[in-house]
């Protein structure tokens, strides 16, 4: 067994009027302490009774402490070179630790227990079904970690880069389609090709007329010559009209405005094209602009996290081959989620031990869940480092440890404790059964 004179460990624990607790007096004799009894009989109170006695304002602040219809709880915990005395009022904690002879240190009563009082509160039950996430939070507090800036810095830009990142994408997916090769340099003037298109209009219009005038005029010619007599002077009037509209028609042919028409179309297209390629560059220049927002925004993030996974790497944890890093925690570089649960258990007992190596207790809550095998690993491990090691177990014999009743130990490995024997509870603990 592996121990030291300075070592601490507990001797004896009395409590009275503690949350479940009516009265108890448990003297271990073994490395393993087992607490059974049925459900809200005690057993929990009495785990939550050592660290509320060591822990003080560090530990899990417990709401009410003094059990229902008492006015005062108390405690005591020997600890063979230390005493230490705990009474909850109305008013709040009264704290005293004295030495084995009865004085009074020159530290303060806290600040001495904390100096050898380690992360008692450590759940080794929790641990072996701890979320790998909640595993790493754990490490990193564990070795003075504090990573929460950084990781609201990284939400926060993580979220920036993503709407930049739509920015970006907005001027790169709103580009407009070039399809004609070579444009000139500047739009077509539309507005001659415009008047020239309206000149061909009003001449066609204008022979249209003229040829139906012709028509009409040869109806009337006709007519005339019927009526000879009576048309001479229209048909000479009428002739000599017609000589000069055939006089204009000879200078004015019709005009194809088709060919015009199409001129104009494809200047307009044109014009729209440049006007696409001019719009085009000024979003070239905006998404360039983005984009080198959008990738220093990157590196920020990794720069970030490259910090992180530097203090993560230098981080000095309780026990060797024991690493974290952004993937998770890992024991010899494989990660602790695929380890088998009695690997777990003697892992989070490494932890337990190398968090508290000078009061030698871990306190287990929630035994129920470890089988067999794993209360093994737990006894041989404790008994080759000499630590003490109290579990808390749902168990309806009353055969095993110390058995819970109604908030006081109705019995010890089975063997009953009258309730007068307060004061001379007899020593217990929990069988070897190899």
């Amino acid at each position: 067994m592996d121990t030291n004179k300075d070592d601490l460990r507990i001797i004896e624990l009395r409590g009275e009027n503690f949350k479940k607790i009516k009265a108890i007096v448990i003297r271990p004799d073994d490395d393993l302490v087992l607490l059974t009894g049925k459900n809200d009989q005690g057993k929990s109170s009495a785990i939550d009774l050592i660290i509320a006695m060591l822990c003080g304002k560090n530990a899990k602040m417990i709401p009410q402490p003094i059990r229902k219809g008492q006015t005062h709880a108390d405690g005591r915990l020997d600890l063979g070179k230390f005493i230490v005395t705990v009474k909850w009022t109305e008013k709040g904690r009264y704290l005293e630790v004295t030495n084995a002879e009865g004085a009074v240190p020159p530290l303060p009563p806290q600040e001495l227990l904390d100096t050898f009082v380690g992360e008692i509160s450590f759940d080794l039950s929790k641990f072996i079904d701890m979320e790998d996430k909640e595993r790493t939070e754990l490490f990193l507090r564990l070795a003075g970690l504090d990573f929460a800036p950084i990781d609201r810095e990284i939400e926060r830009l993580v979220e920036e880069r993503r709407l930049q990142g739509i920015k970006m994408k907005m001027y790169a997916g709103d580009r407009e389609t070039i399809t004609i090769d070579d444009l000139p340099g500047k739009p077509i003037d539309t507005s001659e090709l415009s008047n020239k298109y309206d000149e061909a209009v009003s001449i066609n219009n204008q022979v249209n007329l003229e040829e139906a005038k012709i028509s009409d005029a040869n109806r009337d010619i006709e007519e005339a010559k019927e009526q000879i007599r009576q048309a001479q002077e229209y048909i000479k009037i009428a002739e000599k009209a017609n000589k000069g509209r055939k006089e204009w028609l000879d200078k004015n042919k019709p005009i194809d405005t088709e060919g015009i028409k199409q001129e104009m179309l494809n200047a307009n297209k044109i014009n729209e094209q440049i006007g696409a390629r001019e719009r085009n560059k000024v979003k070239d220049q905006k998404h360039k602009y983005e984009l080198s927002v959008y990738n220093k925004q990157t590196d920020k993030i990794t720069e970030r996290r490259k910090s992180k996974d530097k203090a993560l790497q230098e981080a000095k944890l309780p026990l060797p081959g024991l690493t974290v890093n952004s993937l998770g925690t890992f024991f010899n570089d494989i990660p602790i989620n695929q380890l088998s649960s009695s690997e777990k258990v003697k892992v989070g007992m490494s932890v337990a031990m190398a968090l508290n190596y000078r009061l030698k207790v871990i306190l287990v809550k929630e035994a129920s869940l470890l089988d067999e095998e794993n209360l093994k690993v737990i006894r041989e491990m404790a008994k080759g480092k000499g630590y003490q090691v109290w579990l808390e177990k749902v168990d309806k014999t009353g055969e095993m440890g110390f058995y819970f009743v109604d908030g006081s130990i109705e019995s010890i490995n089975g063997e009953k404790v009258e309730s007068s024997d307060y004061d001379a509870v007899g020593e217990g603990g929990v069988r070897d059964e190899n």
